[in-house]
């Protein structure tokens, strides 16, 4: 598989992840169980996207869920 195919498909996965992340903070297992997805799939695409700052993680008890950030950092928009 050629890397731009990859790229593609990676960016596609984690746009899923934000749209799906509309509906509210959601934890990395709930995204895998929704998408069908590896579970470490899942907290790759969610680790990328926090280091961009598109996503932050947020830590209750034992378990960690993850929200959209108030501004996306490449498009500079603010999310209500």
């Amino acid at each position: 598989m050629g890397r731009k195919l990859v790229r593609r498909q990676e960016c596609q996965t984690r746009a899923q992840i934000l749209a799906i992340m509309e509906e509210g903070p959601i934890s990395a297992y709930q995204l895998s169980k929704i998408m069908g997805l590896n579970y470490c799939t899942i907290r790759y695409h969610l680790d990328v996207l926090t280091k961009e700052g598109a996503v932050v993680p947020i830590k209750r008890s034992n378990a960690v869920i993850y929200r959209k950030a108030k501004t996306l950092p490449s498009m500079g928009a603010t999310i209500p």
